[in-house]
Formats: structure tokens, C-alpha cells, sequence
């Protein structure tokens, strides 16, 4: 009997373990597959795909029909990005006239490094988010939501659904999940400030977002922030075994420029 009750507990902790979810989630006209478990996050589309390793700060890029793969940390990431903006920069020069191609790379190197400059200070730059719960509730892919809003310095930014039955805890660790994207938007500049911030990732802890609409700006009369707008339409608990998540054993890695 004793044997049996530690067989049980020991089978129920290897569940727990491999438990993860499987997401199938709308975003504008596409439709896209996301794997959450053992502390990754794989967003895949038709092609390609990427996962995001929270427990080693590691980013994969992944193209199915190419059979080809990049992987690195986000320093890793950066620095490939910089090496293909430059040579962007030599085959737009390919174009100009000899004698004015060095002016012209002296002109956009240093209008990037402005750019990069910018983005530095708008960083650098307080942004007062706060997060209020509404408390409206509907279905999202069958399961009960509830309404929360996000205020950017006091002005209404978007509303996001969260499934407070779901606690995601055991799959993702939270504060590791801040730490990564606030680091990857800070020294890449891809995404979005407010998505990336604690205070939305910090929406986790609450359960599962479900569903996250842009706000409307009453001025311009035009939908704002419509890059991060999506919707689950279907969601399961399962086991996820590791090659769920990213099964590239037959794929050849590549620099990121190949992408």
C-alpha cells in the first residue's frame, strides 16, 4: 500500500512537471499556435516560429519549410541585428555614386545612432502604467474572463481578458518573465513599452490572458496600438514533452540574416 501511495505521488509529480498549455490564438487575420510550459513560450505561425526561454535568457527563431534555425541570448540577438542593418546600409550604397557613398554611410550611421539615442531616452523617460480591474465578464473560447484595463500616464492604453480559474505559476515563472522582456525591449527596441512592462507581464500572476484589445483614440478617430491585439480562440491544459516546444533536430542553424 505504501509502495503504491509513493508510486502515485511520484507519477503525479511527473505531470505536474510536463504539464503546459496549448493555445490557438487569432491575431488580426492570422492565426497563431502558442505552447507555454516548462518556463518557454513558443509563438508559431504557418512557417516559422519562436521561443522564448525564460530560465536561460535565450531567444529561438525557427523557419519550418527552410528547415532552419537561429539561437542565442539577446546580446547574441542585438548585435546580428546590428551587423545586418550594416549591411542593409553597404547595399543601399551600392546604388549611390562612388564618391558619395562615404558621406552617405556617415549620414545613416550616424541618423541610427540617434535613433538608438532616442530610444535610450524614452526609456530612461518614467511611464506611470496602472492596471485596474473592471470586473466585466464574458466567454473567451469557452472559458470565463474578466475585464482589466491599462492606463499609460492616465490615459486608457487597452483592455486585456484574463482567465482567473487558470494559474499559471507551476509553468511559467512570473518574475523571470518580467526580467526577460523588459530586458530584450530595453536593448533591442522591438515590441512595445507598455506590453513589455511589469505591470502587464505582472498580469500573468492574475491567470491567463485570453484576450487584449487596443484602446480608441477619440481624436484621431483610428484604433491605437493594433499590434497587440489578439484572442484565444481555443485552449487546453496537456503534457508538453521538451520536442513539443521546439523539435529541431533536423534543422541546420544559421545566422539570423538567413531570416
Amino acid at each position: 500500500m505504501r509502495k503504491k501511495f509513493i508510486l502515485v505521488c511520484f507519477l503525479s509529480i511527473i505531470i505536474i512537471a510536463n504539464a503546459g498549455w496549448e493555445i490557438k490564438e487569432k491575431s488580426g487575420d492570422k492565426e497563431l499556435n502558442v505552447i507555454i510550459a516548462n518556463n518557454k513560450m513558443m509563438i508559431e505561425n504557418e512557417n516559422s516560429g519562436t521561443v522564448f526561454d525564460l530560465e536561460k535568457e535565450k531567444l529561438t527563431f525557427y523557419n519550418k519549410e527552410k528547415k532552419i534555425y537561429w539561437n542565442g541570448t539577446i546580446e547574441d540577438f542585438v548585435k546580428e541585428m546590428d551587423e545586418i542593418t550594416n549591411l542593409i546600409i553597404e547595399e543601399q550604397l551600392q546604388s549611390v555614386q562612388a564618391e558619395y557613398r562615404e558621406l552617405y554611410r556617415i549620414v545613416l550611421k550616424e541618423k541610427m545612432e540617434q535613433e538608438k539615442k532616442e530610444r535610450e531616452k524614452l526609456n530612461s523617460n518614467s511611464l506611470n502604467i496602472e492596471i485596474k480591474r473592471e470586473g466585466s465578464k464574458k466567454k473567451i473560447a469557452g472559458m470565463k474572463s474578466v475585464k482589466y484595463e491599462v492606463y499609460a500616464d492616465g490615459k486608457k492604453n487597452r483592455e486585456i481578458w484574463i482567465n482567473e480559474n487558470i494559474n499559471l505559476k507551476s509553468e511559467i515563472n512570473i518574475e523571470k518573465m518580467k526580467s526577460f522582456f523588459k530586458k530584450y525591449y530595453e536593448k533591442s527596441g522591438t515590441g512595445d513599452r507598455v506590453s513589455f512592462s511589469p505591470e502587464v507581464i505582472g498580469l500573468w500572476e492574475k491567470g491567463m490572458p485570453m484576450k487584449s484589445e487596443e484602446s480608441y483614440d477619440e481624436n484621431n478617430k483610428q484604433n491605437i496600438n493594433s499590434d497587440i491585439s489578439f484572442e484565444n480562440i481555443k485552449i487546453k491544459e496537456k503534457n508538453i514533452g521538451e520536442n513539443e516546444i521546439l523539435n529541431i533536430e533536423e534543422y541546420k542553424k544559421t545566422p539570423l540574416k538567413d531570416f
